[in-house]
């Protein structure tokens, strides 16, 4: 294997590059103190300010609104109510990679976009299955992420079904949203469906029923993710009814690879020949290795041959591969 030796970071270069993947490498860093409230701070409120009448009962209610702000929910329960909980999504860190197969769902979702009159003239159900695969960290959750951004900046309701048993909340809460805002574009998110399947016969059942279309939700698109597409049921990915298009998310090619690196190293400084070398010796390696790829050797400062030793005997039989060139 060929030595190299890479460039060293300033303390703010690696600073820098730590924040983009969101590493802390100095809990020392985090004041304590800022973050401790004051108990003779703590006011309770019980954020009641107006009634609800339901068929003449009057319920203590908080604000209410006409539309749920576009945005990521999961499904959960205030108390024992059953509720759409704001979840964050971290727009900043996402990268739009020039993944060929990007461009391919890209645009089988812009299509179902545009048809919708179609659909109803044929008398079709207004619903889309989306199902990525591929090795785990290969981008289908950056892909999910980049794709749920576009939805809501156009006005869409993006769910996540985080666990299994949220898949029993599922039909009352999309009755309730129905009810509310019967035409609001609804996209819901399954990642690691091997989750789901492998949980019980019941989730199994309902899982079916939703993909299905038996509730009849139009304006709606699921999408769905799994590292190990071998091992779904048959009856779940060989209908086209529930799964519309299968996408295989396969390894970074040297384009994409490039892409990745350059948006990572360049603004912390690092020197074209470092760049090209990471790509030159990323072949078969999946995002999630680039990344920390990059943490060992610039901000952990680690030499090349010690990470990448590493990385192979921790990770290699991803694709029954051998990273040391």
């Amino acid at each position: 294997m060929s030595k190299h030796t890479y460039v060293s970071l300033s303390d703010e270069a690696m600073f820098k590059l730590a924040e983009s993947f969101k590493v802390s490498i100095d809990a020392s860093l985090n004041d304590a103190e800022s973050s401790k409230i004051s108990e003779s701070q703590k006011q309770y409120t019980s954020g009641i300010t107006q009634w609800s009448n339901v068929a003449n009962a009057f319920i203590p209610t908080g604000d209410t609104i006409k539309e749920i702000p576009s945005g990521v929910y999961t499904i959960g329960y205030i108390g024992d109510r059953l509720a759409l909980k704001k979840r964050e999504l971290v727009a900043e860190k996402l990268l739009k990679l020039p993944y060929e197969v990007f461009n391919e769902v890209i645009k089988d979702i812009e299509d179902f976009k545009k048809a919708e009159e179609r659909y109803t003239q044929f008398g079709v159900t207004y619903r889309r299955g989306i199902l990525l695969f591929g090795h785990p960290g290969g981008g289908k959750s950056c892909l999910i992420e980049l794709l749920c951004l576009d939805f809501i900046k156009n006005g869409a309701i993006i769910v996540y079904l985080t666990e299994p048993d949220a898949i029993y909340s599922y039909e009352p809460m999309m009755t309730m949203i129905r009810d509310i805002e019967p035409n609001r574009q609804i996209i819901v998110v399954m990642e690691d469906l091997n989750n789901f399947t492998n949980y019980s016969n019941s989730v199994m059942s309902k899982l079916l029923n939703i993909l299905d279309g038996y509730m009849k939700i139009n304006n709606i698109v699921y999408l769905a993710t799994t590292n190990y597409l071998d091992q779904l049921p048959p009856a779940l990915i060989n209908r086209p009814s529930r799964f519309n298009r299968k996408f295989e998310i396969g390894f970074p090619d040297e384009k994409v690879r490039k892409f990745y690196f350059e948006s990572k190293l360049k603004p912390v400084g690092v020197p074209a020949s470092d760049i090209e070398r990471m790509v030159e010796i990323t072949k078969g390696f999946t995002f999630d290795l680039m990344k920390e790829l990059i943490i060992s050797i610039y901000v952990l400062q680690m030499p090349e041959k010690e990470v990448l030793e590493i990385l192979t005997n921790q990770f290699g039989n991803w694709k029954n591969n051998k990273f040391i060139s």
